[in-house]
Order: C-alpha cells, then sequence, then structure tokens
C-alpha cells in the first residue's frame, strides 16, 4: 500500500512537472503583451501549413501588417500605452481568427498563415472592428483620443496590411514559398502605406497633385 503510495505521488508529480515544463515552453514562444506567436517560429509552423496545403489541395494566403503611426503613438503616448494598444490587437486577432489561421508577430508587425485564404479583407476589417472596441473601452485609453487629435492622427487607431497567395501547385522548398510570399505581402502594404499617406497629404494640401496632360494631347 505504502510502495503504491510512493508511486502515485511519483506519478502526479511528473505530471505536473511536465505540464509547467510544457506551460513554460509555450510562454517561450508566445511574444508578450499580444501572446501571438514569436515571429521565430515561422519558418517552423508557416512550411508545416504549407506542406499540409499540399496534401490538401488547398491555397495558402500570408497577411502581413503593422500598426500606422505606432512609432509615433510609442513615442508620444509612452510605453506602457504602446504596451497596451500591442495587447487589444493581440486580443483582436485570437478573436477574429478562424481556426485554420496561424498568426505571428513581431513588435506592431503581424503576419497570419491562413490555409484556405480567401477571407483577407474581412479578417482585416474584424481585427480593425474588435481592436479599435477594445481600445475605446479600456479606461487606461481614455485619454488617447485626445492625444490623437492633438497629434493630428486618425480618430482611430489603423493598421496596414498586403497579402500573397501560395498555390498548391507553386514548385519550389516551403521555406523559400513562405519567404518569397512573406516579402511579397510586405511590398504591397509598403505600397498601400505609401499610397495612402500621399493622399492624405494632398487633400491637407501639403502636397499638389500632379498635372495631368488632357486626354487629347
Amino acid at each position: 500500500m505504502f510502495q503504491t503510495s510512493v508511486l502515485l505521488s511519483n506519478l502526479l508529480y511528473a505530471i505536473k512537472a511536465a505540464q509547467r515544463g510544457q506551460a513554460v515552453e509555450e510562454m517561450a514562444e508566445r511574444d508578450w503583451p499580444t501572446n501571438l506567436l514569436h515571429m521565430r517560429l515561422l519558418q517552423e509552423k508557416g512550411c508545416a501549413l504549407i506542406s499540409l496545403a499540399r496534401r490538401l489541395n488547398q491555397d495558402i494566403e500570408v497577411i502581413y501588417g503593422d500598426i500606422d503611426d505606432f512609432g509615433e503613438v510609442d513615442k508620444k503616448a509612452g510605453h506602457n500605452r504602446a504596451n497596451l494598444i500591442l495587447s487589444h490587437l493581440g486580443a483582436a486577432v485570437w478573436e477574429s481568427m478562424r481556426g485554420n489561421d496561424v498568426p505571428f508577430v513581431q513588435g506592431d508587425q503581424i503576419l497570419i498563415v491562413s490555409l484556405g485564404g480567401g477571407h483577407v479583407h474581412q479578417l482585416a476589417k474584424r481585427i480593425h472592428e474588435a481592436w479599435n472596441r477594445k481600445v475605446d473601452m479600456d479606461e487606461t485609453l481614455v485619454a488617447l483620443r485626445e492625444l490623437q487629435r492633438s497629434w493630428r492622427l486618425p480618430n482611430q487607431l489603423s493598421f496596414s496590411y498586403g497579402h500573397q497567395i501560395i498555390h498548391p501547385d507553386d514548385s519550389g522548398e516551403p521555406e523559400k514559398l513562405l519567404r518569397w510570399a512573406a516579402d511579397e505581402a510586405n511590398e504591397r502594404m509598403s505600397f498601400f502605406k505609401f499610397d495612402r499617406k500621399r493622399y492624405q497629404r494632398r487633400l491637407t494640401g501639403n502636397e499638389q497633385a500632379p498635372h495631368l496632360p488632357a486626354l487629347n494631347a
């Protein structure tokens, strides 16, 4: 009886130790404060998704985005507020994703690898709405909107994004395909961000629109 009790006690201890080890490992894989996976895990987990997509004959959609003017927010609102904004963004991403979306993060840069794809714009809209709703409800960030007005930033926090599809019949190693897709999505995001800022400058009169020749010239 005593021996059985000792064995049971040792077994329970081993289970708890394993659970603690697993919890520590999971914490090491996740970013604070967003609770999303670290970008350094992208190759390992993203490539596994590409291999799975090929077996299932499905597309993979790579979505790359970051927070607009986050450097200014971090600088002027302070690091603690910036971390709160990031934590709400992470929660909004988790809330808005489907079960076959895997998110990665580095700073304010988020990359989502989506099995099946086809819902990038709906996903971005859900994240944006959930994120701003959470920020508006956070009493710690009540003064943020006033600060945004004084900085002449938009009334809502926003992020830009780009995306690229990997088809199941695309040739190449998963690592190279993933890197290519991430670079393409990042480049599309950069073009979108540049065009939007240029348009905003035109609206405020800080940049003249280029002269357009007559159609019959």
